[in-house]
């Protein structure tokens, strides 16, 4: 299984990588799994897990950490809530680390995110395996994430 993990605060922009994600590995004849930490409910068309309450990297990373070991998928896509902070979520998704298991970051991290709060843009870069600064950029990182 993969998991990919989507970071960043936009959450229209997480929600488009997680939907355009989503539809490219189904078209591949993947076996998709949405878990939902988005501080809203994202309401996508695929099996979703929903995790509200708390962020994945400290609060939930229990839920998640149990919830991993029961999905059957190809792709799991973990659009994490927007407080989550980045070396914590890290450290939990390290753990999730087994055979036939991989993990990666997507990091959504707009311009104006930069602009408007460059130490945080940069965190969530630096734990990232892939930044994109929108969804319209994800056919760049695509066959990286496969």
């Amino acid at each position: 299984m993969k998991l990919i993990a989507i970071t960043g605060l936009d959450r229209a922009e997480k929600r488009a990588a997680v939907q355009a994600l989503a539809e490219v590995f189904t078209m591949r004849g993947e076996r998709v799994q949405v878990i939902d930490n988005a501080d809203q409910a994202l309401r996508l068309d695929y099996p979703t897990w929903r995790l509200p309450g708390g962020c994945a990297c400290c609060t939930l990373a229990f839920g998640l950490l149990e919830l991993i070991d029961r999905l059957d998928c190809e792709y799991a896509l973990i659009p994490v809530s927007e407080s989550a902070a980045p070396d914590a979520l890290a450290l939990v998704l390290n753990s999730l680390l087994a055979p036939g298991r991989t993990i990666s970051i997507l990091a959504v991290v707009s311009d104006a995110l930069w602009s408007r709060a460059p130490y945080l843009a940069g965190n969530l870069c630096s734990y990232a395996d892939f930044t994109i600064a929108s969804a319209g950029e994800l056919e760049g990182v695509i066959d990286a994430l496969v």
